[in-house]
């Protein structure tokens, strides 16, 4: 079992998580993901992404959906997820200090 936190930037969360926010997550080998469950996960034209997961596959391919779509990467273009490309499931969000909105999410030590 992992724990790790990530700062939120950007606004395709919105109006559930805000940039300059933080998420704790939690990562352990026999992890269940569901429907409306917010991971972070590396995708590899996007970098590391906050979404939420809106459909699992019968293969287990995710499809995720950021809240705010006017802001977001559709889900299209960010295409089928594999369960491997999850870094974490959010358990616990932290309201953040605003003013600084850095445009992609990173990973503090």
């Amino acid at each position: 079992m992992r724990l790790k936190l990530y700062r939120v930037t950007g606004d395709s969360m919105l109006p559930d998580l805000t940039a300059g926010s933080f998420v704790v997550t939690l990562r352990h080998r026999a992890q269940t993901l569901r429907v409306n469950d917010v991971v972070v996960v590396e995708h590899a034209i996007h970098g590391r992404i906050i979404k939420r997961v809106i459909g699992i596959g019968q293969d287990g391919a995710l499809s995720l959906a950021g809240d705010n779509a006017a802001s977001s990467t559709s889900t299209e273009a960010l295409g089928a997820i594999r369960r491997e490309q999850v870094l974490g499931r959010v358990i616990w969000r932290i309201p953040g200090i605003t003013g600084s909105t850095p445009r992609t999410p990173s990973s503090l030590p």
